[in-house]
């Protein structure tokens, strides 16, 4: 397709709706046949399920290193990972769409495992960490087991995913603090008031390409259009910024922490399908603006979360004794009032996507150990034994980042 004109590619998937609408229905790995696929800008509603495989397995020919990962799936089964990334997956592959056919079933199960053992051997210096599960398991939705491998292979290290997991989590951060001022300013400063920052509910849709927390519907669309060719960081940014939008009003109305996390967390995710479509299209058509173009192509003055935190705490302390000074006999707090971190780290854990990012910055105030990552962005170093926690909704992950050679992914 790289060379065929807007109108041929159009024709091409015309021909191939035409084409699958007259064969015989058959069964695939899910329960809907019919689904929105998008091939560039031009979203296909209604389209049989198996043009996502042709559109995904053409856009894996296009990359050779999806190829050429999955022409070493076999060998990178056979190639022993540490015992850590063993057992992170194996926990980790019963919390992942537990609610669907293929992985309740135990051949789905170990399709799972298979794949992401192969990526551990095949990657070890990331090896295995949370969040690649749910990547992985999106992929065998619709592709074989191989190639879902090698899609892997391609999100990992051909379109950039393999930076989210790296040990420093750069670019998870810098991209955390990109989504915060990508945002209109006064629904930002909302969420800051209320100690809600880009980490709480952006960190699983990021690193998990929207897969821990939203339909699987919608973070195969945005699947869609990352292996035909977006930047990672474009799709998945204007999706969360989108979402964000969309959300805007009811957030500036609610002042409390978790009634914002529970409408970006769970409300917005249960959201009709067509609502949710309706986001997608409005975040995959329009275009940047010039002020967001330019915070997008420098990361100068960017906060690693652990800086984001200790700044918003301390806004917010100030803010509350302000108040307090005028209505001391308050009972309850203002918003904006005193926010604590570690507080502020956990009170969501149970029910939400927290990384180790979320633990370095809890301890950020006693003693940030600071380095500078390849983003040019201060990063927090995790305290050891931390590890990543990535949940489905239904129950929270506390396994962590593992590598083939022993080492930490997350």
């Amino acid at each position: 397709y790289k060379e065929a004109s807007k109108d041929s590619r159009m024709r091409r998937f015309a021909g191939l709706k035409s084409l699958f609408n007259e064969r015989k229905s058959t069964k695939l790995l899910e329960d809907d046949e019919i689904v929105t696929l998008q091939v560039g800008k031009t979203v296909w509603d209604q389209a049989p399920r198996q043009m996502r495989v042709e559109l995904w397995m053409s856009s894996l020919q296009r990359r050779g290193v999806g190829v050429a990962a999955a022409a070493k799936y076999e060998d990178m089964l056979l190639t022993p990972v540490g015992d850590e990334a063993v057992n992170d997956i194996e926990k980790d592959v019963a919390r992942t769409f537990p609610s669907t056919r293929r992985f309740a079933a135990s051949a789905g199960q170990e399709a799972l495992r298979r794949v992401l053992h192969a990526y551990a051997a095949y990657d070890p210096e990331v090896g295995y960490c949370q969040g690649m599960n749910f990547v992985a398991g999106l992929l065998l939705m619709y592709l074989p087991e191989r190639h879902a491998f090698g899609g892997l292979v391609v999100l990992m290290q051909d379109r950039g995913l393999r930076r989210y997991y790296s040990a420093d989590m750069s670019l998870l951060q810098t991209h955390l603090w990109q989504l915060g001022r990508l945002i209109p300013p006064q629904l930002n400063t909302h969420l800051e008031r209320q100690g809600v920052l880009p980490l709480l509910y952006g960190a699983s849709w990021l690193m998990t390409c929207f897969n821990a927390d939203f339909p699987a519907s919608f973070s195969a669309r945005v699947m869609d259009v990352i292996l035909h060719g977006w930047l990672m960081d474009q799709a998945l940014l204007k999706a969360a910024v989108a979402v964000l939008v969309r959300c805007e009003a009811r957030l500036l109305q609610l002042h409390d922490m978790e009634d914002c996390l529970t409408l970006l967390k769970a409300e917005a995710p249960s959201w009709d399908n067509t609502v949710l479509h309706d986001v997608l299209t409005e975040a995959f058509t329009k275009p940047w603006t010039a002020q967001q173009l330019l915070l997008l192509s420098s990361v100068e003055g960017a906060e690693s979360v652990a800086e984001a935190l200790h700044r918003v705490q301390q806004a917010n302390s100030a803010g509350a004794a302000g108040a307090a000074a005028v209505t001391p006999s308050a009972n309850c707090a203002p918003p904006g009032a005193a926010l604590n971190i570690t507080q502020l780290a956990y009170r969501v854990s149970d029910s939400s996507s927290v990384t180790s990012l979320t633990a370095a910055a809890s301890s950020c105030s006693s003693s940030r150990r600071i380095t500078r990552g390849d983003d040019g962005i201060q990063v927090v170093s995790a305290p050891a034994g931390i590890h990543a926690s990535l949940s489905s909704g239904g129950g929270g992950s506390s396994g962590g980042g593992s590598s083939g050679g022993g080492s930490s992914g997350g």
